[in-house]
């Protein structure tokens, strides 16, 4: 009797599960509770035996005989289904694909126990991720959204007018048919729309995506959206009460709705149809439609039976629905990437990943241009370095040789000078020598009266002394044009031994005599012998001892004479120099230190005429010897280098 009362429980366990109320947002009234869980009750306590006295003395007791099971336990399949049009799903409520497959699967899978369960989808949703559904029957989108819960696919329904399992099911966007001011979806921005549920795929979230495809913002697109709870004739209603604009349904629901009730034919028309199907009219791109699923709970077996059985089944009534393989669900994906929502939630909230994701190209991009800025900033900078360098470079050397040039203008007009005033000498030296004869002659005369007088007259030695004086004076004129010709007819000779220490000896006292407030200090050492013209050498020291008398600020004037070796390297025939040094105390002149090329410069003096120590760097030349200028502390010293005279 227990065996049984086992079985029978067992058999109608499935049953029972489905008497208990569902768990829906509407729960069942009280009394239909009741009444469902009294017939569970009275079944099961109908079964049990009943113990009385009369049936134990009615018969003798008889040894107890082991009881053999008459049946044994089934797999139980729980099965989930999504009840989320309570109208229809496809055709009418008494024949719909839903009852014909759970009435299909009971009759071919009889080695299972099959619990069929309504669920709305959060809850299915919160089944499976519980693990308490083997399988179920859902759109494609929420099969899409278990992906991450291990669940599998096993058929995806067809039908004779979409023989496509990957392309079945579409979205259509309804609007009255007397509202010719709406036409496409653009018409319909701020509008007032309706559909079953924000969770519907088929219905709700398929229109959208046509909506999200045009590039609007779907959250902003309708000014409101009213749901009617999965009531798709109740969106219907709202349009024809003027309560929404637009309806969001599923495809093809239009058409069955109107076949049932031919008060809605010819009151509504289907925005932006993509393709003239016999059967239908839809607004979006075709999607896998109804999933049979199974999840990670079903074994390999159970699933491979569920399959087969589904594949098995034959073509349903006049439209041909039937069970196919559906090999592509990248569409619905991409549907819930468009609206962002499902598994594509997280792209309305901004993190680091999601920005790193989205923008990363971007990120690598403006990295590359910073870099490649950086690179030219720094090529830039070092160019603009190297040409400012090379632009200051030039304008040194430009200024050097400007420098260079007006030194070299002012030379040349020194040179101009003095060559003006040699033809001015020469043409001096000619005129005069016919005035310095008459006045030599003249004095030669004047010497014959004077031998005339008596011997005792007073003026006779006095006119005497005068006529003398008078007459070496103008030999030294003689002499000196006579040198002015031979410079103009460059007939000087210059390898004749001079003493240099005499010859500044009697310049000094010369300029004692010139000079007489200022103190002449000579320091000569004898026997300082130089080739060279004595005349050109005492113009030369001259100059020196002249320009420091003039320029000394504390009247004194040094000057020496010496031996040295001083730009011995420098001499072409390694001879040692006699050095010709006049120092004095000064302010410094503008002159270089060190060896002087040309000084080309104004003179310092008031009436000065800057040709001093140009004359003195001519004779140098000539003579072979430089010229030298250094101040320091105060002291001026100019410094004159002539070959030593060798015999």
């Amino acid at each position: 009797m227990l065996a049984v009362l086992k079985a029978f429980i067992d058999e109608m366990l499935p049953y029972v599960w489905m008497f208990f109320p569902r768990p829906q947002a509407k729960q069942r009234s009280g009394k239909h509770l009741f009444r469902h869980a009294a017939v569970t009750m009275t079944a099961i306590f109908c079964l049990l035996p009943v113990h009385s006295p009369a049936a134990d003395s009615a018969a003798p007791a008889e040894p107890a005989q082991k009881a053999e099971p008459t049946s044994t336990v089934r797999p139980l399949i729980r099965f989930g289904m999504l009840d989320i049009e309570r109208e229809s799903t496809y055709l009418n409520r008494n024949d719909n694909v839903q009852g014909q497959t759970m009435a299909w699967l009971r009759e071919k899978l009889p080695q299972y126990q099959i619990a069929f369960r309504s669920y709305t989808i959060s809850q299915l949703a919160e089944e499976i991720r519980k693990g308490r559904i083997d399988a179920f029957l859902s759109s494609s989108g929420f099969f899409v959204e278990m992906w991450p819960y291990g669940v599998k696919d096993l058929a995806t329904l067809a039908s004779n007018e979409f023989p496509n399992p990957n392309e079945c099911v579409g979205g259509a966007i309804v609007v009255r048919s007397h509202r010719d001011d709406l036409q496409t979806i653009d018409d319909l921005k701020n509008l007032a729309a309706a559909s079953t549920n924000p969770q519907n795929f088929m219905a709700f979230q398929l229109g959208m995506s046509a909506i999200a495809e045009k590039g609007y913002n779907t959250r902003k697109f309708f000014k409101r959206i009213v749901f009617t709870n999965n009531e798709p004739r109740q969106v219907l209603q709202l349009l024809l009460d003027g309560k929404a604009d637009v309806a969001l349904l599923r495809a093809c629901f239009l058409e069955s709705l109107t076949a049932k009730e031919p008060a809605f034919r010819g009151q509504f028309k289907v925005i932006e149809p993509l393709e003239a199907n016999a059967a239908c009219q839809y607004s979006t791109d075709l999607y896998p439609g109804w999933t049979v699923a199974v999840t990670d709970k079903a074994s390999p077996r159970m699933a491979a039976d569920l399959a087969e059985a589904l594949l098995a089944k034959p073509k349903m009534d006049e439209r041909g629905y039937y069970w196919g393989i559906a090999t592509d669900y990248r569409s619905v994906n991409e549907v819930f990437r468009k609206l962002k929502i499902g598994p594509f939630e997280y792209l309305n909230h901004w993190t680091l990943e999601r920005f790193w994701d989205a923008y990363r190209q971007y990120i690598f991009l403006a990295i590359f241009a910073l870099l490649a800025w950086i690179g030219h900033w720094l090529s830039v900078e070092r160019l603009v370095k190297k040409r400012t360098a090379e632009l200051r470079e030039a304008i040194q050397t430009q200024a050097e040789l400007h420098e260079k040039a007006l030194a070299a203008a002012g030379q040349l007009e020194k040179l101009t000078k003095f060559g003006v005033i040699n033809e001015l000498s020469a043409i001096y030296a000619h005129e005069l020598a016919q005035p310095l004869t008459s006045m030599g002659y003249l004095t030669k005369t004047l010497e014959n009266v004077t031998d005339r007088l008596p011997a005792d007259a007073k003026e006779k030695p006095l006119v005497r002394r005068i006529a003398g004086k008078i007459g070496a004076d103008l030999a030294k004129a003689e002499a000196i044009l006579s040198r002015v010709r031979q410079y103009a007819k460059s007939t000087i000779k210059r390898d004749a031994a001079v003493d240099l220490s005499a010859l500044t000896n009697d310049v000094v006292a010369k300029a004692s005599k010139i000079y007489p407030k200022t103190v002449f200090s000579a320091s000569l050492d004898d026997g300082v012998v130089v080739k060279g013209d004595s005349l050109e050498l005492s113009v030369l020291a001259l100059n020196l001892i002249r320009n420091a008398a003039e320029s000394t600020t504390n009247g004194l004037v040094d000057v020496s004479v010496r031996i040295t070796s001083e730009n011995r390297a420098e001499a072409a025939d390694a001879k040692e120099f006699a050095c010709l040094s006049v120092k004095n105390a000064g302010e410094p002149l503008p002159y270089e230190p060190g060896e002087a090329a040309a000084f080309a410069v104004p003179s310092a003096k008031t009436h000065g005429m800057g040709m001093g120590l140009l004359i003195v760097q001519s004779i140098l030349k000539a003579h072979g010897g430089k010229l030298r200028y250094k101040a320091e502390n105060g002291v001026i010293v100019f410094s004159v280098f002539l070959p030593v005279f060798r015999q």
